[in-house]
């Protein structure tokens, strides 16, 4: 099965799941926060939302600078649950567009992460996408499920079962 099938049918699995664990948010806890230098549990999850936006520089950039430019627009944040819901949506959607129009040439092609002109890394798109977009979606929806359980909120069940979904994955 060529990169980009298998690609686009992993980054379904991974919507879907991140979408259960964002509708368990509570607007009540959004301001939570674990440890004093820890994201609020509202910033953890609009930074989530946010990391959809990885895929339009990663696919239709040669490169992306993470110095920031003085004039970049600031990324939308949502107050509250369903404007998060909201926004997550609308980015899923555009990456979902961006993904279907991608082929493996572009994908095997390189792409650069640099900071301050100075480059961090060149890899191939496709592995920028699964390691740097899906994996650290990935790595902050975990830590946005501790904050659920931290907060007595129900954890779905992503890859199996949890304790508040024990017959469900």
């Amino acid at each position: 099965m060529p990169q980009v099938k298998l690609l686009q049918q992993e980054f379904e699995l991974e919507v879907q799941a991140t979408r259960i664990t964002l509708e368990r948010l509570s607007d009540a806890k959004l301001a939570w926060k674990p440890h004093s230098r820890s994201l609020s549990m509202g910033e953890l999850a609009n930074h989530i939302v946010n990391l959809f936006s990885w895929f339009e520089a990663t696919l239709r950039q040669d490169e992306l600078d993470l110095a920031p430019a003085e004039d970049a627009p600031a990324r939308p944040i949502g107050r509250n649950r369903e404007e998060i819901l909201s926004l997550f949506d609308r980015n899923a959607a555009q990456a979902r567009e961006l993904l279907a129009q991608a082929d493996e040439d572009h994908l095997q092609a390189p792409w650069k992460l640099l900071q301050g002109g100075q480059e961090l890394f060149t890899l191939p798109r496709g592995l920028v996408l699964r390691r740097f977009v899906l994996n650290h979606l990935i790595h902050h929806r975990g830590q946005l499920t501790v904050y659920l359980r931290m907060n007595d909120l129900p954890v779905p069940a992503i890859y199996g079962p949890s304790a508040d979904e024990p017959g469900v994955g």
